[in-house]
């Protein structure tokens, strides 16, 4: 969940639908996205893994054939509503995948990567994004920089009304691990609290797995910097190769 130039994910809670869009729509953020995926990706047609609420979907549609899965049916049937055109697949992305299709492009952003508990689950999400890459196809990715991890060790707060509904929602960060803490304030004496928790993965071990899978990338830190730098987010432009 990003407060700029990034496009919060699917989150499986209650009140998700409700306040998705309203709480961390970011157009600017998703147009810089695109304009980052476009100069990798040249040929599609695409899929968006974990698509959340389909901002994304929407714009790249205009580019290519675009397809979105996501594990919330409730995005999906959002994403719909907006206008998406291509499939959109309810799929846990560590799972095994069943698709019709294989595709020129996949990407994976947002620091959705960084809702899997373990390495062994990216590997497992990995195998299939490879499976599913046709030979020379691009996979996009990002994930939360270890920086992460020292930026919220005290704490951030955000605080907004969406229709009536008064939303509070808290980042920190422990170990490796960031935590958020939802409360949600309607007609209740008290607050619906959910508890969401992303894993921040050590970039070195994201490396291991993807030369295991003899993966071909190169890393960008925050869209333009070269390699791993400071900043808030690590970038990995991934060629599955020919076979």
């Amino acid at each position: 969940m990003e407060r700029s130039n990034s496009r919060s994910r699917s989150i499986a809670m209650s009140y998700t639908s409700k306040i998705y869009d309203a709480f961390f729509g970011d157009k600017e953020g998703t147009v810089q996205y695109l304009d980052f995926i476009l100069r990798y990706l040249k040929k599609g047609p695409i899929l968006d893994c974990a698509c959340g609420s389909g901002d994304l979907l929407l714009m790249l549609q205009e580019e290519m054939p675009a397809d979105g899965l996501d594990l919330d049916k409730s995005m999906l049937e959002i994403a719909r509503s907006k206008g998406v055109k291509g499939k959109l697949i309810q799929q846990d992305m560590k799972e095994e995948w069943n698709l019709t299709n294989k595709y020129g492009g996949i990407v994976c952003i947002g620091d959705s990567l960084n809702y899997l508990n373990s390495l062994e689950e990216v590997e497992s999400f990995l195998i299939q994004v490879k499976k599913y890459l046709i030979p020379q196809g691009i996979f996009i990715l990002d994930m939360h920089s270890l920086d992460r991890l020292s930026e919220f060790e005290e704490g951030y707060l955000e605080e907004a009304y969406i229709d009536d509904l008064e939303v509070s929602w808290q980042v920190t960060s422990y170990q490796n691990q960031l935590h958020h803490q939802f409360l949600f304030y309607d007609i209740e004496e008290y607050p619906t609290i959910e508890h969401i928790v992303q894993t921040v993965f050590n970039p070195k071990d994201i490396e291991n797995i993807l030369n295991k899978l003899s993966l071909k990338f190169t890393v960008k830190t925050d869209f333009d910097k070269e390699g791993y730098q400071k900043g808030e987010k690590y970038f990995y432009i991934i060629e599955r190769g020919d076979l």
